[in-house]
């Protein structure tokens, strides 16, 4: 009986684990657009000589290029709000 349940656990976690996403990809892109909605709200706000916390990091829209896409979108968020 012992066997037949640590037979059954250890199946459980395989098949638990071959189901988890290990796509590390998509994890650093939207940490690159995070990065870069950072990094270009924070730009703009110095060029307009001001001091604001930088709102949290929208949904990376389908397509985007990561990093680059949200410095723009950072970017011109500060700019709309703030200058």
């Amino acid at each position: 009986m012992k066997k037949f349940i640590i037979l059954s656990m250890m199946s459980l976690a395989f098949i638990s684990m071959s189901f988890t996403n290990t796509n590390t990809d998509e994890i650093s892109t939207l940490s690159g657009f995070c990065d870069g909605w950072d990094d270009g709200y924070q730009d703009a706000l110095d060029e307009c000589m001001k001091v604001a916390m930088t709102p949290m990091c929208p949904m990376e829209p389908i397509g985007s290029k990561g990093y680059k896409t949200g410095y723009g979108r950072g970017y011109a968020a500060a700019n709309a709000r703030h200058c």
